[in-house]
């Protein structure tokens, strides 16, 4: 035996891997054998673990037929042994959840302040008291909160670095623990969830190198990944794009955000109600929308240029609105990131990502780390 891996250890590691495989699906001993290589009777010991931690239980389907002898009964995460709470400060995209350990939404509310300060979250908390309340849910089985962000915040102190969201009167972190001080606490940025949520679903081959994860919708921010890692700084700060300084002594924010289009869309169309949607499917015959896309894809394009140049990054992944934006756009923005030395050789590849929400990267992080909540009272 290797140092350091005591047996415990080996016991809890083991723990972890057969509960996650039984989060996804409903397994018997043999089937969990095979995935994963360990002796039937050690995967039988392991069942046996989870099961006196009631963390898994017997599977009502019909058990599996052998060739010969008895049935493969199979187990299943038990559902009501925790739960998890998501809130999502993104904008467009305000909520709260609560979910059982395997991720079901059992109930869900949206939000709709444009800021939240100490006060409204006191009211967030009592709201969310009220319905566990009403659910007939232990706050004690309360196992993970996380809240999604638009903006970023110090993982060492829960304080905000910056957010225009997110008041300043308050910590997150402190307000949640003190409410809940059995549960484990998670604030992160929202585009770090979407993120998450990416690379979890295994969109596109974050295996392999590094990772630009873009996001542009009603915020702007970037992501670096590494080999499925999300690399951050020493305060967990992730990065931030749209801070960028552009020609004409403007941020990249000032140009890239969708209401830069959208007010520009209204005077272009005069149309007070004109939608990004409508915008889009126009611009290619409007000459000064078109143009104002040509602008912003040069703009955004130098940003992203100077990123691949430092980072040598093979895999630009954009989500939100943006990927909603005409060929054309795309064309320029192509075009301007190879306009360099460097860039023009790096072999990397765009992809298009899905994840535009924030609360499915929480609720796909939450549900690990509630199995592990589970597991360390033992």
């Amino acid at each position: 035996m290797g140092i350091g891996r005591k047996p415990k250890n080996i016991r809890r590691f083991n723990n972890k891997v057969v509960a996650r495989l039984l989060l996804e699906n409903k397994l018997s001993c043999r089937e969990i054998q095979k995935k994963i290589g360990l002796t039937h009777a050690a995967v039988r010991d392991i069942t046996e673990r989870l099961l006196e931690m009631e963390l898994i239980e017997v599977s009502n389907d019909v058990p599996e037929k052998r060739n010969r002898g008895g049935q493969h009964i199979r187990y299943t995460v038990n559902a009501e042994r925790a739960y998890f709470v998501c809130i999502n400060f993104q904008y467009s995209f305000e909520s709260i959840n609560i979910c059982d350990l395997t991720g079901q939404v059992i109930w869900n509310e949206k939000l709709s302040a444009k800021t939240v300060d100490k006060k409204y979250f006191g009211e967030i908390i009592n709201r969310l008291k009220e319905k566990l309340s009403e659910l007939e849910i232990p706050e004690k089985y309360i196992s993970v909160i996380s809240v999604s962000v638009s903006g970023q915040v110090d993982q060492n102190s829960g304080k905000m670095i910056i957010s225009f969201k997110i008041g300043d009167d308050f910590v997150i972190k402190d307000e949640l623990a003190a409410a809940f001080p059995l549960a484990k606490i998670e604030v992160r940025n929202d585009i770090v969830y979407c993120c998450i949520k990416s690379i979890l679903s295994e969109e596109f081959d974050y295996d392999n190198g590094s990772s630009i994860f873009l996001y542009v919708g009603d915020g702007i921010s970037n992501v670096f990944v590494y080999n499925k890692q999300i690399v951050t700084g020493v305060n967990g700060f992730a990065g931030e794009i749209g801070a960028n300084a552009i020609e004409g002594g403007k941020h990249l924010y000032e140009v890239l955000h969708k209401e830069y289009l959208i007010e520009s869309g209204k005077v272009e169309l005069n149309d007070p109600s004109v939608t990004l949607d409508k915008i889009i499917e126009v611009a290619d015959k409007n000459e000064v929308l078109r143009g104002q896309f040509i602008e912003i894809a040069e703009n955004f394009g130098t940003v992203v240029r100077n990123l691949i140049d430092i980072t040598g990054c093979s895999r630009l992944v954009i989500s939100g609105a943006i990927t909603k934006y005409p060929e054309f756009f795309y064309n320029k923005f192509i075009e301007t990131i190879k306009d360099s030395v460097y860039s023009s050789n790096i072999p990397y590849s765009v992809g298009f990502s899905k994840s535009n929400e924030a609360v499915f990267g929480q609720i796909a992080k939450s549900k690990l780390l509630a199995l592990d909540w589970v597991m360390e009272q033992y």
